[in-house]
């Protein structure tokens, strides 16, 4: 989805920013957790085109939404404990990045990188299957130190904690489809075809399952051994 005019969206941003907050603190109370971080966006995106969300990834519920200042840093603060999912998105609400952080946990900035050639927003839409299914919070805990795992380039623990969560949680989408992803770029093709078969059955509205199975098909029908470590959307 194209970026339109932003003039005419400000209004409706601001008032949204409003109602997250205090949401925010008529749900949750308030807490001593901070999260800082910085968004890199390399060119043609720039901090001031996008927002930080952040969503409670256990009832899958959005709780605060900020836009980067223009040096592409961002703050949320009395962060209720748990999973949340950080998101970059742009004015649309389409989802460019996203991070898992254990917001009790995390006392070092958060740096994401989006805005690569190649990259694809992934949709931004939560399907019904997302809104109906609660993963436990043990099985989200695995999938986040899993994320972690994956950016300190630990990828044996974070196949063995992604493998832990679905144990925890059959019906857990997300950790089936960056299973999938991890197996790919290890050249298991066929094995990272039936995570994301699985994670299309449990979720047929998943756009970015079906685009990754679409992908890896082409790569079993073309008889490759492994896929371009971008190809796939986690």
């Amino acid at each position: 989805m194209s970026l339109r005019t932003r003039a005419g969206l400000a209004l409706v941003l601001s008032g949204y920013f409003c109602l997250a907050r205090g949401q925010f603190s008529a749900n949750h109370g308030l807490s001593s957790n901070s999260l800082r971080g910085e968004v890199e966006c390399q060119p043609p995106l720039n901090p001031t085109q996008l927002l930080v969300e952040l969503v409670d990834s256990t009832r899958h519920v959005a709780i605060d939404r900020t836009p980067l200042s223009p040096t592409g840093s961002f703050e949320f603060r009395h962060v209720p404990n748990g999973a949340m999912e950080v998101r970059v998105i742009n004015f649309q609400g389409d989802v460019l990045k996203r991070e898992w952080v254990q917001a009790e946990n995390i006392s070092w900035p958060v740096t994401i990188r989006v805005g690569r050639p190649a990259e694809r927003p992934v949709s931004g839409l939560v399907t019904p299957y997302r809104l109906q299914h609660k993963v436990p919070k043990k099985a989200m805990t695995e999938f986040v130190k899993a994320a972690r795992a994956l950016e300190e380039q630990r990828f044996e623990e974070a196949e063995q904690r992604l493998r832990k969560a679905i144990a925890m949680d059959p019906g857990f989408v997300e950790a089936y489809n960056n299973l999938g992803v991890r197996l790919a770029k290890e050249g298991k093709l066929e094995e990272a075809a039936e995570q994301f078969v699985a994670a299309s059955k449990l979720d047929p509205h998943s756009t970015v399952a079906r685009e990754n199975l679409r992908i890896i098909h082409a790569h079993l029908v073309e008889g490759r051994k492994a896929a371009p470590a971008n190809s796939f959307t986690r």
